[in-house]
């Protein structure tokens, strides 16, 4: 665009061209009334088991890390409750950030 200075001479004007809004990455996100509460944590995890993760989100379709781990945490605790015969009651507590040391 070029306009023209007090002098009567041709300038550039400096204004930014729009650019187009950026494509997001991956899926769409779910309709509100699909998703789900999530809370964010974290562990420490043995690092040749964390590259096996990674792998494993990696070359399946449709995995992610956070998928892998809630499915493993609910085989392990489907396990434990079944060998306990029933659930595990609840705390007690609402948030215990540490297994409490004897």
């Amino acid at each position: 665009m070029t306009a023209t200075n007090g002098a009567g001479q041709a300038t550039q004007s400096k204004t930014k061209a729009s650019k187009p809004p950026a494509k997001r990455r991956g899926r769409p996100p779910l309709p509100p009334e699909e998703r789900r509460a999530f809370e964010r944590t974290s562990i420490k995890v043995d690092p040749d088991l964390m590259d096996r993760l990674r792998d494993a989100a990696y070359w399946t379709p449709g995995a992610t890390l956070g998928r892998l781990f809630e499915e493993g945490a609910e085989m392990i605790l489907e396990a434990l409750e079944k060998e306990r015969g029933e659930p595990f009651p609840p705390r007690g507590r609402k948030k215990l950030i540490s297994r409490p040391r004897d």
